[in-house]
């Protein structure tokens, strides 16, 4: 190949991996306000509203969370507390992921497969929920990521002398694990692909990477028992099989594939959210096909995808209040991007033309579940629609009841209507106190179904007498609402005797 030809392949290859970054970075900042805020977000700028000893502990109501996130986010709201500018953090970290992915897949493929890679996730559904979200996971898929190129640098460069880059790997996994506690997957799918890597790399890896280790295990060891504690309470109340929970591993499979897909595609949501599974598993499948070519990579994109997934699978399975779900383990879906790329790279003819093929559909199934999630109207949570449904027909003095109590928080950032009596979720045994239903006042109840806590199946009895002048329903991808308001001035009709 003459220096030319080689010039203009570089230029090429550049300028795609530019368009490539430029389209997830579209993706992830478009109409990045226009989707309501709920549960798990307004939490979180609730929660770095409190004084800076508060959030850099990292407890709250809800229990024990590792800090950085936290801390990041109020230090990003300084001189702004509104919904976008927050969710930009997320989105930002989010881009910088697409960069710090090519520098690790280049490291072990060759350039065009490097770009396919990102090309793959730049488009990933699932990734681009989330940059979209106030929460830590963008910023903790960064921070993995950023790991395992420490790890790659290590491994596929053979420079494990190395000590800057073995500090780089220990401070990375440190950073991961303060931003979300599941990030101990992500190191122990490292501790597999070490095993896996180290017959070629030689012994001297091994031993470096468990004592580097200690940095992190030690850093994170103030964090570990009392989120323990708070696990081992929640299994002791939790219910539902070992098996029933697991089920969470085939949604894994679909979200990974292309997201929401099963929810967001009425009435074909299965079969396509099926499809999607089946194009990620058959990319992992060209990946093992591809590791005699490529082992290195292979060895570290399998480890990193399936690990931390099993990992997550096997703890669903031990403890009855873990459910598995797909974004717990959100920092594994880069492995299935780098499996692509070791895919292109490790195959040849048909096989090679299979896996274009394969990548090309696994785009495709990303981009219309990208393009539904965009173009529906679909919300997360949609308390944006039902507090306007409510504010349309409010009075004042209305009744407001919360049922479970969780649902006050986002009611609170939209409400901007006449006075009301704000109620908290009603108890367990008694849902009203005597006379409160009597005192001549409307009510609106907002039965929220999100995860946070199991609404009071008393309170829609108590209410059932009287007459009822709205109901509705808004139904998101992490929260349904039910709105209903109760014409609670009428004394209902006595029961019989």
């Amino acid at each position: 190949m003459s220096a030319g030809s080689s010039r203009a392949r570089t230029v090429l290859v550049w300028g795609l991996l530019e368009l490539v970054v430029g389209l997830g970075a579209f993706v992830r900042f478009y109409r990045l306000g226009a989707k309501s805020l709920w549960l798990d977000e307004v939490a979180a700028m609730v929660f770095v509203g409190r004084p800076v000893p508060t959030v850099l502990l990292g407890v709250d109501e809800r229990g024990v969370h590792p800090p950085l996130y936290c801390a990041a986010l109020k230090l990003w709201m300084v001189g702004s507390g509104g919904a976008v500018w927050a969710r930009a953090l997320s989105a930002g970290a989010g881009v910088a992921t697409l960069l710090v992915f090519y520098a690790l897949a280049r490291l072990m493929v060759p350039r065009w497969a490097a770009v396919a890679g990102v090309g793959v996730l730049a488009v990933s559904a699932h990734q681009v929920y989330f940059a979209q979200e106030v929460g830590p996971q963008a910023l903790t898929v960064l921070f993995v990521v950023a790991s395992w190129y420490c790890l790659a640098e290590l491994v596929a460069g053979r420079r494990l002398e190395r000590w800057p880059m073995w500090l780089a790997l220990a401070a990375t996994n440190t950073a991961a694990l303060y931003t979300s506690a599941f990030a101990v997957c992500s190191v122990a799918a490292q501790v597999v692909a070490v095993v896996l890597v180290w017959r070629e790399v030689g012994r001297k890896l091994i031993v470096p990477w468990a004592v580097w280790q200690l940095l992190p295990v030690s850093a994170f060891a103030g964090y570990v028992a009392p989120m323990a504690l708070g696990r081992l309470r929640a299994a002791a109340a939790g219910a539902g099989g070992p098996l029933a929970r697991m089920g969470g591993l085939g949604a894994t499979a679909e979200q990974f594939g292309g997201g929401y897909l099963r929810e967001l595609w009425s009435p074909w949501g299965t079969v396509a959210a099926a499809a999607a599974g089946v194009l990620a598993l058959l990319v992992v499948g060209a990946a093992v096909l591809a590791a005699r070519r490529c082992w290195t990579a292979a060895a570290l994109a399998l480890a990193w995808l399936l690990a931390p997934v099993g990992c997550l699978a096997v703890l669903s399975a031990t403890l009855a209040g873990l459910v598995c779900e797909p974004r717990q383990v959100l920092f594994a879906a880069p492995g299935l991007a780098l499996a692509a790329a070791t895919a292109l790279a490790g195959s040849r003819g048909r096989l090679r033309a299979g896996v274009v093929g394969l990548v090309v559909l696994l785009g495709a199934a990303n981009g219309v579940s990208l393009a539904r999630y965009y173009g529906r109207g679909i919300e997360k949570a949609d308390w944006r629609g039902a507090v306007a449904a409510m504010a349309e027909r409010v009075e004042p003095g209305d009744i407001v009841c919360f049922n479970p109590a969780s649902g006050r928080l986002p009611f609170h950032v939209y409400y901007a209507g006449p006075a009301v009596v704000r109620r908290l979720a009603p108890r367990e045994g008694r849902p009203f106190r005597e006379g409160e239903l009597a005192r001549g006042r409307r009510l609106w109840l907002f039965q929220v179904d999100d995860g946070a806590g199991e609404p009071n199946a008393q309170v829609a009895a108590a209410l059932a007498p009287y007459p009822q002048l709205l109901y509705g329903r808004y139904v998101g991808l992490e929260a349904t609402i039910d709105l209903w308001l109760y014409d609670t001035r009428r004394r209902p009709p006595a029961a019989p005797r």
